[in-house]
């Protein structure tokens, strides 16, 4: 039987007429291959690291007037340009494209979209344009971010610590000028746009939204936080941890409380638990009190977050929004009406027609007005396939594997309850962070010359039911 090492080893052996035609045949036979491989595609890494720049800049376009009227360029440009590397990559590399299920069931979702929006074209009054141009901002634009992160990761897996850093300096800078906000710094409520006009002030950072402050410093919390899936964690990364979920709680979007505090800092406070007892504990308690703190100190300045949901007017707008389903649900149980700007973003963001005026706020009644019961079937397929893909991918001996996947699964977890409230994946900050995780995910061309699809699959569920079947007295 081959084992892995020989595997590993086995192209250096194939004669070059046997081998295919990549540049990566001369890496595998060079005698210091990472060296060699970093020649090759420095120029490479440096363009795909770009595509994930913009990403992460989109997210603090927010604090200047002068580049407002122009951000939404470079929603379309990331887009263009991670197309482009894939193509240089192809044609000029040989780097191949790994094409996940899930980007194969956002592609079927997009064309059952366009078709969708053919059939209610007529009968609804949208354009045809108007369909299509929402269907490709909020899926071909991810797929495109994530295909290429992917491609760069299979060059190499420092790009991983290179968009990793970013986000946390982004993300960071936005959170530390969130808590200014709170605290009533002049400059940072004047210099970032703020929602200073409404009757109970929330800090949105750079951003343009407290949902999207808040989902930053959940981002920036599991990030700090998931190397504790394979080691204990530094204190600066505990202070990360921290930091990042005060953000959350400083930004009072209460739906991340559930989807950013509890989704994060469990999973977080549980392996701290199975490596050390006592020290589990004794983080919880120092979470649990900094982040009770503030709360007793300054009740003021958290009125919002602390406001029962009974007597919350937006939660009840929502709920208001969401009877106007009826009609839909008589008319296009199956289909829907098509996707629609009022209903994804709010009212007179485009031309309103007889079934949008309003914001639903729910990312599965929004799918479900917009593509009936088909979109949601093929949205819950996606993400089916996303959460197996990391748990596979979390089951192979690469620590950084794991914990790239740990960081894709928790993230999943927190879009997925974000989403009862909110129409998170609209949000381009949020978007783009998602693909960006999810294309970091990737196997490396070590990893993937070291793994088994099929061992992989088998090695994963062995390891989800373990547990289990050890409580029932069986041993795997």
């Amino acid at each position: 039987m081959q084992t892995r090492t020989q595997k590993l080893a086995l192209p250096a052996a194939l004669p070059d007429a046997a081998a295919p035609n990549f540049v990566f045949d001369t890496v595998r036979r060079a005698k210091d291959p990472d060296r060699k491989m970093f020649g090759f595609r420095r120029a490479f890494m440096i363009w795909a690291y770009l595509n994930a720049l913009i990403c992460m800049f989109i997210t603090i376009l927010k604090f200047n007037q002068a580049v407002a009227g122009f951000g939404w360029m470079l929603e379309y440009m990331v887009p263009a340009s991670c197309f482009l590397q894939l193509l240089t990559g192809i044609a000029l590399f040989k780097i191949p494209v790994r094409v996940p299920f899930a980007a194969v069931f956002v592609l079927i979702f997009y064309a059952y979209a366009i078709f969708d929006g053919i059939l209610i074209n007529k009968d609804i009054g949208r354009t045809l344009l108007l369909t299509m141009g929402w269907q490709t901002s909020h899926l071909v634009n991810y797929l495109m971010v994530g295909l290429a992160v992917m491609q760069a990761v299979y060059c190499g897996p420092e790009i991983r610590k290179w968009i990793k850093t970013t986000i946390l300096i982004f993300f960071g800078f936005s959170g530390l000028i969130g808590m200014m906000q709170l605290l009533g710094v002049g400059w940072a409520l004047h210099t970032f746009t703020t929602n200073l006009e409404m009757s109970i002030f929330r800090p949105v950072g750079t951003t343009d939204y407290p949902s999207q402050l808040g989902f930053e410093g959940f981002a920036g919390m599991i990030l700090c936080g998931a190397p504790i899936i394979n080691r204990n964690l530094k204190w600066q990364e505990w202070v990360g941890v921290l930091g990042f979920a005060t953000v959350i709680l400083c930004a009072q979007y209460r739906s991340m409380y559930y989807a950013g505090l509890v989704v994060g800092l469990s999973p977080i406070i549980y392996f701290q638990f199975r490596r050390n007892k006592n020290l589990g504990m004794v983080f919880t308690v120092v979470i649990l009190a900094s982040l009770s703190v503030p709360l007793i100190l300054f009740p003021k300045k958290f009125e919002y977050g602390l406001r029962p949901a009974a007597n919350d007017p937006a939660l009840m707008a929502r709920q208001e929004a969401w009877k106007q389903l009826q009609p839909i649900i008589r008319m296009r149980p199956m289909t829907g009406i098509g996707a629609d700007p009022n209903l994804m973003m709010g009212t007179n963001s485009m031309k309103v027609d007889k079934w949008s005026s309003v914001v639903l706020d729910n990312y599965y009644i929004t799918t479900f007005a917009c593509f009936g019961y088909l979109g949601l079937i093929i949205v819950g397929i996606t993400f089916m396939t996303i959460v197996g893909g990391c748990v596979i991918r979390a089951a192979r001996d690469s620590l950084a594997a794991r914990e790239w996947a740990f960081i894709a699964i928790v993230s999943t977890i927190s879009i997925l309850a974000l989403s009862l409230t909110g129409n998170s994946l609209i949000y381009s900050p949020v978007g783009f962070y998602y693909a960006l995780i999810l294309g970091l995910g990737a196997a490396t061309w070590r990893e993937e010359l070291d793994s088994s699809k099929v061992s992989d699959i088998i090695i994963a569920i062995r390891k989800v039911l373990r547990r289990p079947l050890r409580l029932l007295g069986v041993h795997v």
